[in-house]
């Protein structure tokens, strides 16, 4: 669920970042130990989230707007 999710929010960010005003990460590291909405854990190691937002905010990273069906870098 990290993986995937932090990664669609910033791959949504990209696809509208000249007309949205940003992205709030709300979970960067936790508190205790857990697998869900991090970027990184406890013990400061990088999480499944923390791959996803690097694959999603690659400098040339294509993309698909479902609703138009028109691709975007």
């Amino acid at each position: 669920m990290g993986y995937e999710g932090i990664r669609a929010m910033f791959e949504a960010y990209s696809r509208n970042k000249y007309t949205s005003t940003g992205v709030i990460q709300w979970m960067l590291n936790n508190a205790w130990p857990s697998v869900i909405w991090h970027l990184y854990d406890f013990y400061l190691r990088p999480g499944g989230g923390y791959f996803g937002a690097k694959k999603a905010m690659e400098p040339l990273h294509p993309c698909i707007r479902m609703m138009t069906v028109r691709f975007g870098l």
